[in-house]
């Protein structure tokens, strides 16, 4: 395979590309650039343009399913305007990083506070909690808080708790 746009050209005009000047941004399949062009495990010896890759990743994630005809999951599948807009202002933000993000962790709290109430936590306890980017982590974490205080009321009431019995349907991803 060439490496110089220059010697494609002849060719191209062949196929109907007319006259106008190729770039690299141009080729972005035509220059080799695909996801079996070599070993996906490690970084290439050479890099390429940013639209080059945009493309191909884009192209790959259409094989993807439609999420707004997904109707076998209980996901949330659409947002408002405003939510995507929110998200992409902070995408950037490392979630993880509280005492940068004060603002952040401010809501992050407001939002486990209404949990809290929403499932009838204990009024006057402090809510606890964590972000999870995934329902399944949601779920878990849930499950694992259930199971502790399934403990603390067999211990506290002399009953043997070393033998938890937690059943998930089939479908539990």
């Amino acid at each position: 395979m060439t490496e110089n746009i220059d010697d494609l050209l002849p060719g191209m005009r062949r196929m109907g590309m007319g006259r106008r000047r190729m770039t690299q941004t141009d080729m972005t399949y035509g220059a080799g650039v695909t996801e079996s062009s070599g070993d996906v495990h490690s970084f290439p010896e050479k890099s390429m343009p940013a639209r080059n890759a945009y493309q191909l990743i884009h192209d790959s994630l259409k094989f993807d399913g439609d999420p707004t005809l997904n109707c076998a999951t209980f996901l949330t599948t659409w947002m408002e305007p405003e939510a995507e807009k929110l998200i992409i202002e902070n995408l950037g933000k490392n979630r993880v990083d509280i005492d940068e993000y004060e603002a952040t962790e401010r809501i992050h709290r407001r939002c486990l506070a209404h949990l809290h109430d929403l499932w009838n936590g204990a009024k006057g306890q402090e809510a606890t909690g964590t972000v999870v980017v995934g329902s399944s982590e949601g779920i878990m974490l849930g499950g694992l808080a259930m199971k502790w205080r399934w403990r603390q009321r067999r211990e506290a009431a002399g009953k043997d708790a070393s033998k938890p019995n937690i059943v998930f349907a089939a479908n539990a991803q």
